[in-house]
């Protein structure tokens, strides 16, 4: 924990970091799903008695892309590869902490699911459901419950992709 920074601050900090990162790796990426070009991605964390973000915390974001209008939404710009389009690994392989991993992972139709598990700093499960409505949209949500620093934590995530136009312009990540 940085010094001088809450506890719930660190926890709310640790949670919304996690989330932008795996909105980010939620982006379409499974054959026939999505499409390549420039996507915009929301993630809206909620839960109880979460404490809003502070300034810098969403400054840190920010100078890292991930735009927070408000102190539990996260936006970002995804630029997708064809070749994200045309692999067949499911999106969320590579979970934001080290110390999680998913398992139980399952692709029906249009929809990809499974299960967070995280061990370490931050520890509990949540499961992960995402459905493409068409190749130009996809929504989704997990539930994660457990602990960081000791303190309990319950999230709730909520999760949109919308293609924005086939040209990523200078939006690479």
């Amino acid at each position: 924990m940085k010094v001088g920074m809450k506890p719930g601050l660190e926890i709310l900090r640790t949670a919304v970091l996690a989330a932008a990162a795996l909105a980010l790796l939620s982006a379409p990426a499974s054959a026939a799903h999505g499409k390549a070009g420039l996507w915009h991605i929301t993630v809206t964390v909620s839960g109880p008695g979460m404490p809003a973000m502070p300034a810098a915390a969403r400054a840190q974001m920010k100078a890292r892309g991930v735009n927070m209008p408000s102190g539990h939404t996260i936006s970002a710009q995804h630029c997708m590869t064809a070749q994200e389009v045309a692999s067949d690994r499911f999106p969320f392989n590579e979970p934001a902490q080290q110390d999680c991993k998913m398992i139980n992972l399952k692709t029906v139709g249009h929809t990809f699911s499974g299960d967070l598990v995280c061990s370490g700093q931050m520890t509990g499960q949540g499961h992960i459901a995402i459905t493409y409505e068409t190749d130009e949209h996809y929504s989704g949500k997990m539930a994660f419950s457990g602990s960081a620093s000791s303190r309990p934590l319950q999230m709730n995530y909520r999760y949109e992709g919308r293609w924005l136009k086939a040209d990523c312009g200078n939006v690479h990540d």
